[in-house]
């Protein structure tokens, strides 16, 4: 279970020895009707988008989750895809 709180993507990270990396599991959520959904458009980046819905650029990991399936890659962001902005109190509550 991961703890939002603690600010770090990779707080219950673990290290595959074999490939000297360090994993971490990702999010589990269920999208809900108080999230909201964002549409890409020419300069957003998942920081700016963090701090635009959250106030702080620091919980960007939290949106790259959501969508992981949709982009792969956090660092090329195809425009026209619109992504899930999951609600953060409810997604600490239930990752707790």
């Amino acid at each position: 279970m991961i703890n939002v709180r603690d600010n770090n993507p990779y707080s219950t990270g673990y290290v595959l020895l074999q490939y000297k990396r360090l994993y971490r599991d990702a999010l589990v959520y269920e999208p809900a009707a108080d999230d909201k959904y964002h549409l890409l458009s020419e300069g957003d980046e998942l920081d700016s988008l963090a701090y635009k819905y959250y106030g702080d650029s620091k919980y960007w990991w939290i949106i790259y989750d959501i969508n992981v399936k949709i982009i792969p890659n956090p660092f090329d962001l195809p425009l026209g895809t619109v992504l899930i902005i999951p609600n953060l109190s409810r997604l600490i509550a239930t990752q707790l």
